[in-house]
């Protein structure tokens, strides 16, 4: 019988599980991403995010990913986490900033866009 591999903290990991490191399921999810397999980009980058919650890359990519399917609710969703993991990203807060706006939340969007020009003026913003 083969046994699953152990998740992070001795867990025996869900069949299908990632392990291995961040990076090369980052690398997975942005691929599946790219092809617009966005449900095999959304399996790898949940596992990601629950191992690595202070991680804003997973959150971002997830954020992308969810936009991307038309899920713009959730992208936002996902788009505040990478913002509270790395403050001083420009690429998460103009990808809130853009997220918010087909929701209607331009208002919202303002703060965002601001800080992404403040931390990179070179951003188009």
């Amino acid at each position: 019988m083969v046994e699953e591999p152990a998740a992070p903290g001795g867990r025996t990991a869900p069949p299908g599980a990632h392990t291995g490191s961040t990076g090369e399921f980052l690398k997975q999810a942005s691929h599946a991403f790219k092809a617009g397999l966005y449900d095999r980009a959304e399996l790898i980058l949940r596992q990601i995010v629950e191992q690595q919650p202070e991680d804003g890359r997973g959150w971002h990519l997830r954020g992308l990913n969810a936009f991307a399917a038309g899920r713009h609710a959730s992208a936002v969703d996902f788009l505040v986490r990478a913002v509270a993991c790395d403050k001083e990203n420009a690429a998460y807060c103009a990808a809130l900033a853009e997220a918010l706006s087909p929701l209607g939340r331009d208002a919202d969007a303002v703060e965002p866009w601001r800080r992404a020009a403040e931390l990179d003026s070179d951003n188009g913003a």
